[in-house]
């Protein structure tokens, strides 16, 4: 029965495969987490900011209705005792406020009959004293009149009883009303006299220096920064600026995020400004600040519409709204990025960065796993045909050893001539054997960093020591060798016995894969290039089987053995052009090779050239002596 299998570079494949389209998935869900993550910013941040804004009004407000609270309890009917009570009330203020400078002057506008006049409280006088009506007041002084014009008399059950004690419940309240311009706080009062009002004048400069500031940082500061960009101002002017938490905003055109109405309904319903079509001043109950999305219209205070107590409200603010006047008092909020959208956005594109970055750094571990894993079953293979090839350089001297021993043995070996040859095979295969296992111990060597003993050495000495080294393998291939050594070389430093093994090892190559020219050329020759450090070439070269172009950057690799050699049955380790390339690095210098196929090969050894010694310079004492004399 035949057996069917996944092949070995498909089941490489499909966990790869499996991988990407992992990595694809949570790449796109990620992509869409942030889309979702996105959008819900552009609508949670100003939502957030609005709520932040209404907040600021309601502290706002509190300030204000505390000033409200002070004067809620007089009842002026014109006479000089109720005067005084503003006085007491004003002075109570002063004594237990949060901020007493928020109120600049207390005014008494008594508007019934033909004597109309403006009173001013004299600030430490306790008393009041007529005076000229403040230029910035024309627009106030005129609606004031025309509302007073347009009041009725009050009924009879209006009037608090005068010996009533303790104050008036504020659940009779009449709305305070606010001149944005000015500012200034405005409330009605009606005695048996006629008809009166109290303007509370307002420090514009103690709202942006104290009360504004610690609202703003309040809501909008979160560790030590602030999020948003906040302003007060007052209509479309750029230059009415009350109040800016950075310099500049608000008047450089920039485009808030938020913007809320401090006095009056929060946002302007409809695309309309209450005031504006009726040709006349208004004002009137101002929305709740707790809910933005409530649209009460409470009853208006104009020329055509009868006062009425509140029975069910507290004093609220409710602003004055001109004909030709702008909107009024508008907190403006945009984030510090430049707006909100601009936040999110590059929030996006960090997230987007740092998720796809994380899946790269994810994608690269797991292709250098992959390229490790296989890299490693390169290895494991290599090494498998490594112990092939070894077991097979071992069993054939071995077998040569053992059967000359056993003739020995058996007697089948007789005569001294005889005894002679078979000796001097026992003693190659030996000796083949010996070099195996040096090779081997020299690899092992190299990969643990070994210690050099490094000294002044001539050139040709190393060539002429490798050359006798390989004397008996030359003669039984037949090779003829080329010798071509510059005269005058300067010498090399590094380790004799290790720079005589790579050269033995290029040679060796040589007569195994030099085919049937049975030819070697060593040349040593000085090259000087511009701008480089001098260097002593020697090179060994062959007329055989040469190196496929793409199999040069694998002949250095460990245990690589090409294809074609193992087709051609050549026996060899692998380890040969790895140890002499680790060997000429450690020296200082490189191995290089050019080689063309079928034409043959020419290995190079590259050495720092030594300075020739010049007359008077110490004499150098070879490493291999100083280290036997301090023993």
């Amino acid at each position: 029965m035949k057996r069917f299998g996944i092949p070995n570079h498909v089941r490489w494949y499909l966990p790869g495969v499996g991988l990407a389209a992992a990595l694809g998935l949570l790449g796109f869900l990620q992509y869409h987490a942030n889309r979702q993550l996105r959008d819900n910013l552009e609508y949670e941040m100003p939502a957030q900011a609005e709520s932040s804004l209404m907040r600021i009004r309601r502290g706002l407000e509190d300030e204000l209705l505390s000033i409200c609270d002070a004067f809620q309890a007089v009842r002026s009917n014109g006479r000089e005792t109720d005067l005084r009570q503003y006085a007491d009330a004003f002075d109570r203020f002063h004594q237990t406020a949060a901020h007493p400078s928020l109120v600049a002057s207390i005014f008494v506008f008594q508007a019934s009959g033909h004597d109309k006049q403006l009173l001013e409280l004299r600030s430490g006088e306790q008393q009041f004293e007529r005076v000229d009506w403040p230029p910035n007041f024309a627009a106030l002084r005129e609606h004031l009149e025309r509302l007073a014009a347009n009041i009725p008399p009050p009924s009879r059950r209006e009037i608090p009883p005068a010996n009533r004690p303790g104050p008036p419940s504020r659940r009779r309240a009449l709305p305070w009303l606010m001149d944005q311009s000015i500012p200034a706080l405005v409330q009605l009062a009606r005695g048996p006299d006629g008809v009166s009002f109290v303007i509370v004048e307002l420090k514009a400069e103690a709202l942006a220096g104290s009360i504004l500031p610690q609202l703003v940082e309040r809501e909008f500061v979160s560790n030590g920064k602030l999020r948003y960009r906040v302003a007060l101002v007052n209509g479309d002017d750029p230059s009415a600026v009350l109040y800016s938490s950075d310099q500049g905003f608000a008047g450089g055109g920039l485009a808030p995020d938020v913007e809320l109405n401090v006095f009056g309904p929060p946002m302007a319903f409809y695309g309309s400004t209450p005031g504006r079509d009726t040709g006349t001043a208004s004002a009137s109950w101002v929305v709740s600040p707790g809910d933005v999305r409530a649209r009460v219209r409470a009853p208006r205070l104009d020329g055509g519409t009868r006062v009425a107590a509140s029975e069910s409200l507290p004093p609220r603010i409710a602003p004055i709204h001109y004909p030709t006047a702008s909107r009024g008092w508008r907190l403006l909020a945009q984030h510090r990025k430049g707006s909100v959208e601009a936040a999110v956005g590059a929030l996006y594109h960090r997230n987007l960065t740092i998720d796809f970055g994380v899946l790269l750094v994810l994608a690269a571990m797991i292709a250098t796993i992959a390229i490790s894993a296989k890299r490693a079953e390169r290895l494991a293979e290599l090494q498998l045909d490594f112990v092939a090839g070894v077991s097979h350089e071992l069993r054939t001297p071995l077998a040569g050893i053992v059967s000359s021993a056993q003739n020995i043995a058996d007697g089948i070996i007789t005569g001294k001539e005889r005894a002679q040859q078979y000796g001097e095979a026992i003693l190659g295969q030996a000796q083949q054997l010996a070099d195996l296992i040096e090779e081997i111990l020299l690899f092992s060597a190299t990969e643990r960093q070994p210690s050099f003993s490094f000294e002044r050495l001539a050139v040709s000495e190393l060539i002429r020591a490798s050359l006798d080294s390989t004397s008996s393998s030359l003669r039984a291939a037949g090779v003829r060798v080329d010798e071509q050594i510059d005269p005058d070389l300067p010498e090399v430093r590094g380790d004799f016995k290790a720079l005589t093994q790579c050269l033995q090892n290029l040679i060796v190559n040589a007569i195994k894969y030099g085919g049937q020219a049975r030819w070697i050329g060593i040349r040593a020759w000085l090259q000087t290039d511009l701008g480089s450090i001098p260097e002593v070439v020697i090179t060994v070269e062959d007329k055989g089987l040469g190196i496929s172009r793409h199999e040069l950057k694998k002949i250095f690799r460990p245990f690589y053995r090409s294809p074609a050699i193992k087709a051609d049955q050549i026996h060899g380790s692998g380890l040969g052009l790895a140890i002499v390339k680790r060997i000429t690095e450690a020296m200082g210098g490189k191995l290089a090779v050019q080689s063309e196929l079928g034409k043959g090969s020419r290995f190079s050894l590259h050495l720092p050239a030594e300075r020739k010694p010049l007359p008077g310079d110490p004499v150098p004492i070879p490493a291999s002596v100083e280290a036997a004399g301090t023993r």
